[in-house]
C-alpha cells in the first residue's frame, strides 16, 4: 500500500516537474493543466496529513473537485472554438461552484466524500472530450494524431471520465453485498497511474510550434 501510494506521488510529481521545465514552451491549455496537477498534488498530500491527523481525508475532495472543474473548464474553453461555447464552458463553473456548496450544505457535509459532485464532474468531462473529439474530425491538423499532445490529453480525460464512475458504481455494489474489492480497488489504483501517466506525456510533447488552436 505504500509503495503504491509513493508510485502514485512520484508520477504526480514527475508531470508537475515536465511541466516546470518545459513551462515556457506550452501552449496556454498547458500551462493550465501543469497547474491542475500540481494541485492535485498539493491536494493529496493535504488529504493525507488529514487522514493522519483527523481519520478523515473527504474535506480535502470539496475543495479539489471545485479547483479541479475550474482549471478543467479554462483548458476546455482554450482548445474549443466558438466564443459562445467558450463562454458557456467559462461560466459553467458559476453553478457547478453553487451546486458544490449546496451538496455540501445538505447532501454530503465536509466530511463525506463528494461523489455526486464528482460523478457530475466527470458527467461534463465527457461532454467537453467528445466535442473536441468532433471537432478535430472536422479540422484535422497535419501532424500525425498519436504526436498530438491535444489527442493524448483528451483520451485521458474522455476514458478516465467514463471508466471511474462505472468503477465507483461496482465498488460500492461489492462494499454493499459485503464481497471482495481487492481486484476492483487495484485496478482503480494503476488505471489512475496511467491516467496521470498520459497527462504528463501530453505535457511532454506539447509545443507552441505545432499545439492545437482554435
Amino acid at each position: 500500500m505504500y509503495f503504491d501510494l509513493i508510485i502514485y506521488f512520484l508520477i504526480l510529481f514527475a508531470v508537475v516537474l515536465i511541466g516546470i521545465l518545459r513551462y515556457k514552451s506550452l501552449t496556454s491549455p498547458f500551462k493550465v493543466l501543469v497547474a491542475v496537477v500540481f494541485v492535485i498534488l498539493l491536494s493529496e498530500l493535504c488529504a493525507r496529513l488529514l487522514a493522519y491527523l483527523i481519520k478523515n481525508s473527504n474535506p480535502t475532495y470539496h475543495i479539489l473537485c471545485i479547483l479541479q472543474y475550474i482549471g478543467f473548464s479554462i483548458i476546455y474553453s482554450n482548445l474549443l472554438s466558438g466564443q459562445k461555447l467558450k463562454r458557456l464552458i467559462l461560466f459553467s463553473s458559476i453553478p457547478f461552484i453553487i451546486l458544490s456548496f449546496l451538496n455540501t450544505l445538505f447532501f454530503q457535509r465536509f466530511l463525506t466524500f463528494p461523489s455526486n459532485l464528482i460523478m457530475l464532474s466527470y458527467i461534463i468531462f465527457v461532454v467537453f472530450a467528445l466535442k473536441l473529439f468532433l471537432q478535430m474530425l472536422d479540422a484535422p491538423k497535419e501532424l500525425a494524431i498519436f504526436k498530438q499532445s491535444v489527442f493524448w490529453f483528451n483520451c485521458a480525460i474522455l476514458v478516465y471520465s467514463i471508466i471511474m464512475p462505472v468503477c465507483f458504481g461496482v465498488l460500492n455494489y461489492l462494499i454493499k453485498h459485503q464481497l471482495s474489492t481487492d481486484i476492483l480497488a487495484n485496478f482503480i489504483e494503476y488505471f489512475t497511474f496511467l491516467y496521470y501517466s498520459t497527462l504528463g506525456y501530453a505535457i511532454l510533447i506539447d509545443t507552441k510550434a505545432v499545439g492545437y488552436s482554435s
